[in-house]
C-alpha cells in the first residue's frame, strides 16, 4: 500500500488493514480538514447502518476534547495521567503519534462544525510511527554544521518527539526544545533570543514559523526556510531562501518559494550550498584570472607610448588575447571541482564584493610581475636587431603562456595548484590543446601572420616563454602561504 503525499495517512491504513475487522460500507457525509491551527482533522461517515463521527489528530489536542476513553468493558472516565505518561514514553523514542477518538453522530446530522466535537468525544487510543531519518540526511546536517550553517527544527510533534529525531539527525542543540505556547506570550526582543538558543520548536503555528524568519532576520542572520503546505506560505516568502517541496508541496507553497526540491530531500539542499559556493568560487577565480592580464596589456601600451617606444602589442594582437586566449582559458575554470574546504568555512559576508582588498592586490601584483617581465624581455631582445614583428609575437607568446600558467594558480585558492584534480579537470586540458591549436596557427600560418603581423619563432623563444610563465606560477604559489591570513581576514 503506497501513499506517497500523505504518509501519516498511508501508515493508519496499514495498521487497519491488520486488524481483522468485518467489512463495511461506508459513506463520507461531511469532513472538517486537518490544519495546524487546530491540529485535528474529523469526518462524519455512516458505517453500515450507524452514523458516526470520527477524529484524529495531535494527542494532547483530542485530550482536551475526550472526557472518555473506550475500553473492552465499554466507556470510563479518561485517565489522563496514564495516556501523558504513554505519550512521554514513546516520544523519547522517537515515535510520531496520532489520537484517534469518536462520536455517535446526532440524529438527522449532515454536516459537520467545531462546534460538534466540544462534547461527547471518546478516545479510542494513540498510534506511534515511526519515520527515521534518512542515513543522507544525517549526513547532510553534519556538512551544513561544518559549512557554519545551524540548522533548525520547526514542527508540530510532541517536544519529547521532536527532540529525539533532533538528537537522531545530530542537530546541534538537541537537548533542549521551545513550544508554540511559549513562543506565543513573547515579545520580539524575546524571542529573536530564543529564536538563536534554540535548534528545536515543537508543537508549533505557521504564525511561529513566521515569526520565527523575521527573529532570525532581525539578528541579521541569513534564513532559509522549507515548508510544504499552504501555510507555510508566508515564511517562505519571508525568509531569505525559501525551499519548497516537490513532491508533497502545494502549489501555494511552491509558487511562494524560491526553489522547490523534486525529491524532498534535505541531502539535496546540502547539495546546492555545495554546488552554490563552487560557482561563486569559480566565478571570482575567472574574475581574478582575467583581469591581470588585461592590466599587464594596459601597463604594456601605457608605458611605451609615454616612453615614445614602439608599441609592443598591436590593437588587433590585443583584441586576440582577449576573444582567443583569456575567453577560452576562463572556461577550464568553470569546470573546475569545489576545493576540498567548500563545505568546512564559513559563510561569506554578503556585504563583501567579490573585489576585495585581497582581489585588488591579486591583480595589481600579478598584472604588473607580467608586465615587467615582458618589459625584460622586450629590453633584451631590441638590442640584438630582431624585427618589429618578432618582438611583438615574442611578447605575444609570453603573455600567453604567463596567462595559462596563472590559470593554474587560481585552480586553487589556498594551496598548491598541481594536484590530482588537474587531470580530473577535463575542461583545462581541453581549452589548453584549442589555446596550443590557436597560437600554432598565428605564430605559423602564413594568412594569420598576415592579418596578425606575427612572425614564426624558432622552437628555443617557446622554450624562454615557458620558463618565465612557470617562474611566475611559483612566484604566486609563494604568495598564497604568504597572504593567507589577509584573505580570511
Amino acid at each position: 500500500m503506497e501513499n506517497h503525499r500523505r504518509p501519516t495517512e498511508g501508515a493508519l491504513k496499514v495498521l487497519a488493514a491488520k486488524v481483522t475487522l468485518p467489512p463495511l460500507t461506508s459513506e463520507l457525509r461531511s469532513k472538517i480538514p486537518f490544519d495546524s491551527q487546530y491540529k485535528y482533522m474529523s469526518t462524519l461517515y455512516r458505517l453500515g447502518e450507524e452514523e458516526v463521527v470520527l477524529v484524529t489528530g495531535a494527542p494532547d489536542v483530542l485530550f482536551r476534547l475526550c472526557q472518555y476513553q473506550q475500553s473492552d468493558s465499554g466507556l470510563q472516565p479518561l485517565d489522563l495521567p496514564y495516556w501523558e505518561g504513554k505519550i512521554e514514553e514513546y516520544a523519547r523514542e522517537g515515535l510520531r503519534m496520532v489520537a484517534a477518538a469518536w462520536k455517535p453522530a446526532a440524529a438527522g446530522q449532515t454536516e459537520l462544525t467545531h462546534q460538534d466535537l466540544q462534547q461527547g468525544v471518546i478516545l479510542l487510543g494513540v498510534a506511534g510511527m515511526m519515520d527515521p531519518p534518512r542515513p543522507e540526511a544525517i549526513t547532510a546536517i553534519a556538512d551544513c554544521l561544518q559549512a557554519g550553517i545551524r540548522v533548525k527544527m520547526i514542527t508540530g510533534d510532541h517536544p519529547q518527539t521532536a527532540m529525539s529525531i533532533g538528537k537522531m539527525l545530530g542537530i546541534g542543540n538537541a537537548g533542549n526544545a521551545i513550544t508554540g505556547r511559549e513562543l506565543e506570550v513573547m515579545d520580539d526582543a524575546q524571542l529573536s533570543v530564543a529564536a538563536q538558543q534554540f535548534d528545536i520548536f515543537a508543537r508549533t503555528s505557521p504564525e511561529d514559523k513566521f515569526r520565527l524568519v523575521q527573529a532570525l532576520q532581525s539578528k541579521k542572520e541569513i534564513v532559509g526556510m522549507t515548508g510544504d503546505g499552504v501555510n507555510d506560505a508566508p515564511a517562505l516568502k519571508q525568509a531569505d531562501v525559501g525551499v519548497a517541496m516537490g513532491i508533497k508541496g502545494t502549489e501555494v507553497t511552491k509558487e511562494a518559494a524560491d526553489m522547490v526540491l523534486t525529491d524532498d530531500n534535505f541531502a539535496t539542499i546540502a547539495s546546492a550550498v555545495r554546488e552554490g559556493r563552487r560557482v561563486y568560487d569559480n566565478l571570482k577565480k575567472t574574475i581574478l584570472f582575467v583581469m591581470p592580464t588585461n592590466l599587464a596589456q594596459g601597463l604594456l601600451i601605457v608605458i611605451a607610448l609615454l616612453a615614445g617606444n614602439v608599441l609592443p602589442l598591436t590593437p588587433v594582437l590585443i583584441l586576440w588575447m582577449n576573444m582567443a586566449t583569456s575567453a577560452t582559458l576562463s572556461f577550464g575554470l568553470a569546470f573546475e571541482a569545489g576545493e576540498k574546504n567548500i563545505m568546512r568555512r564559513p559563510p561569506r559576508d554578503p556585504k563583501i564584493h567579490v573585489m576585495d582588498g585581497f582581489a585588488i592586490w591579486r591583480v595589481a601584483f600579478v598584472g604588473s610581475m607580467i608586465a615587467v617581465s615582458a618589459f625584460i624581455l622586450e629590453a633584451w631582445l631590441q638590442p640584438r636587431g630582431y624585427s618589429p614583428e618578432f618582438i611583438r609575437t615574442v611578447l605575444l607568446q609570453t603573455l600567453v603562456t604567463a596567462q595559462w600558467f596563472y590559470m593554474l594558480n587560481c585552480r586553487v585558492s589556498d594551496g598548491f595548484s598541481l594536484t590530482k584534480g588537474l587531470l580530473a579537470n577535463k575542461g583545462i586540458w581541453i581549452v589548453s590543446g584549442v589555446l596550443l591549436l590557436l597560437q600554432l596557427l598565428i605564430i605559423y600560418a602564413p594568412f594569420m601572420q598576415m592579418l596578425f603581423g606575427t612572425t614564426g619563432l624558432p622552437f628555443r623563444y617557446w622554450v624562454i616563454t615557458f620558463i618565465i610563465g612557470f617562474a611566475m606560477f611559483l612566484i604566486v604559489e609563494l604568495e598564497k602561504p604568504l597572504t593567507r591570513k589577509w584573505r580570511s581576514a
